[in-house]
């Protein structure tokens, strides 16, 4: 019972950090996107250094080499869904505007 309590433990441990790890990846990725071209104050840009360390954060995942590009993958699709969100695909009907057809 004591073992299988321990390792129970372990796993929702190392669920968790693999968990962490894609956020922080996801989080890394979606920065780079929403931030490639913004207005550079030229040296010493705020923005510019915190591209830099999402940068070094993604190239330290170096043992996982397929999740960065699923992670970007995700990002952009994701970016895309957004964007699909604000424009308005919604086709009116009967049904969605609630309309009570009486003889």
């Amino acid at each position: 019972m004591l073992k299988q309590n321990h390792n129970n433990k372990r796993r929702i441990f190392a669920t968790m950090t693999a968990v962490m790890l894609a956020v922080v990846l996801f989080f890394s990725y979606a920065y780079l996107l929403e931030n490639a071209h913004h207005d550079c104050t030229g040296e010493n840009c705020p923005i510019c250094l915190e591209m830099e360390a999402a940068q070094q954060i993604i190239s330290g995942f170096k043992v996982l080499p397929v999740l960065p590009l699923v992670i970007a993958v995700l990002c952009v699709l994701s970016h895309i869904c957004r964007v699909m969100k604000e424009c308005d695909l919604t086709k009116n009907t009967l049904i969605t505007l609630k309309v009570e057809l009486l003889n």
